[in-house]
């Protein structure tokens, strides 16, 4: 018999709250959010390298990879210039604000570390630890990608 491999029905009330949060927040980065977490669950699927519960856990950090933009401010999230150094510093802490959102309510460390490592590079060049391959969870480094190529299929 098989083990229910869905979030929890407290989990699903949270996911859902969180995203309509950032919907209100920023509509861009929700649906952003939305084209990454469907872009990751096609690679997950298509590599074969996740059984039913790692990829429910895999797709719900890609879902909610960008949650931590809740605490950046709204001006340098929509900011059409390149960002300043601070400005481009502040952003950058995005992924360690979703980690803590995620951590506050509970989910799994697999989806709080995927979500906080999402833009780690596989050689250590990323942020916000510049962890390299063999830290990385296969969600962070699935997400990665996913975001990356959604971010290029889309004016910014």
């Amino acid at each position: 018999m098989e083990t229910n491999c869905y979030p929890e029905t407290s989990d699903r009330d949270a996911i859902c709250a969180l995203m309509r949060k950032l919907y209100d927040y920023d509509p861009y980065t929700f649906e952003h959010c939305i084209h990454t977490a469907l872009y990751t669950n096609v690679i997950v699927d298509f590599m074969n390298v996740a059984n039913k519960h790692e990829t429910n856990k895999i797709v719900i950090a890609a879902l909610l990879h960008d949650i931590g933009k809740l605490e950046i401010p709204i001006e340098i999230i929509h900011k059409p210039d390149k960002l300043t150094i601070e400005e481009k510093k502040l952003m950058d802490t995005h992924s360690i604000h979703g980690y803590e959102i995620v951590k506050s309510i509970g989910l799994s460390e697999y989806i709080s570390y995927a979500i906080r490592d999402h833009h780690e590079n596989t050689n250590g060049s990323g942020y916000p630890n510049g962890y390299t391959a063999e830290v990385l969870n296969m969600g962070a480094k699935i997400i990665h990608v996913s975001d990356v190529y959604d971010a290029m299929l889309r004016a910014r």
